[in-house]
């Protein structure tokens, strides 16, 4: 490997064509590397990690222990900033597939032996001139831009014009949203060609995002016949929005929490019965929800059946909520 300055010069260029594969580590800042002939970094951030790092005629291993460790050492990398993207653009689909799983697991254990999880999104990606305009007009690499392309082409919370937004979000925002996908594993899932790993730090988790609400909505966790925990973007924070449907009533009501502190955001005051002490001094920050009582006759609430809740609460939409 050599380390080089990607300024988009024909001696980058040349590097780019003779490499083996291309694949880039996104954290905050873009570290791009090009397999076996250079390392390059792609903004100011990623110069700084590679400062100092001698990275002439070593393996891969040695490179990524060297990378990964200086993103520690400069902060890229806490126990609550854990996320990293990889991304591979190789010749071959065998070549990506080796070094995704390849790359993923020398990072792993650069983290196990540092005694930190990392939360890892390894993908493969096919560059056109497209998605480097497009990268370059966002001020993000390639990668990244790539996973925002699947998420707004594959997820129904997300349309084109969403692009900007999510490029302009952290790696660990848009993993949290990645790794919450409602089809997250199952065959229909759009990334299951992807290798993920580790839990994303620095946000509550989603179990935890139901207790808090339950206890600031003073609603005891017997009442509740199912439940479902979603992330979503609202006015560009990232929160949980829980649905919920408590026992002899139809009606699917709807309440957000803020994915970094826990705190209820947004409540539906439709719900008869239930107090609100703890938000705005007792009284709701917001009215109805927009579509609530219409969840009755469309979206998720009518194709689930109603189904005990057992006496304690599973994670995300447990074992009580129909699949």
């Amino acid at each position: 490997m050599r380390n080089s300055t990607d300024n988009g010069d024909s001696d980058a260029d040349a590097l780019k064509a003779n490499a083996a594969a291309v694949f880039t580590l996104d954290v905050n800042p873009g570290v791009r590397i090009y397999v076996i002939v250079a390392c390059l970094s792609t903004n100011e951030d990623a110069k700084a990690i590679l400062a100092g790092l001698k990275l002439e005629c070593v393996d891969m291993n040695t490179a990524l222990t060297a990378i990964v460790g200086s993103m520690y050492m400069n902060g890229y990398l806490t126990e609550d900033s854990n996320s990293i993207l990889i991304s591979v653009n190789g010749k071959d689909e065998e070549t990506t597939d080796i070094l995704l799983s390849d790359i993923t697991s020398k990072i792993n254990t650069v983290f196990e032996n540092s005694g930190l999880e990392c939360s890892i999104i390894a993908q493969s990606v096919k560059v056109d001139d497209d998605l480097k305009h497009r990268a370059q007009e966002n001020g993000v690499s390639v990668g990244k831009m790539h996973l925002v392309d699947k998420m707004v082409g594959e997820m129904d919370d997300f349309c084109a014009e969403d692009a900007p937004d999510l490029a302009d979000m952290s790696i660990k925002e848009l993993n949290l949203i990645y790794s919450s996908r409602p089809n997250k594993g199952d065959e229909n899932d759009p990334f299951k060609k992807d290798i993920s790993s580790g839990e994303v730090g620095g946000f509550i988790k989603q179990d935890d995002a139901l207790t808090l609400l339950l206890e600031e909505i003073e609603l005891d966790k017997a009442d509740i016949k199912w439940y479902w925990v979603q992330v979503k973007l609202h006015n560009r924070k990232m929160v949980y929005s829980v649905y919920i449907r408590v026992k002899d009533d139809a009606t699917t009501y709807e309440f957000e929490v803020d994915c970094r502190t826990g705190e209820v955001v947004k409540i539906d005051n439709s719900m008869p019965n239930i107090k609100f002490p703890g938000i705005n001094g007792g009284a709701p920050q917001a009215g109805t929800l927009p579509g609530t009582q219409e969840k009755n006759d469309q979206g998720i609430a009518d194709s689930w059946k109603d189904i005990d809740i057992p006496n304690s609460l599973p994670t995300n939409r447990g074992d009580n909520t129909p699949q």
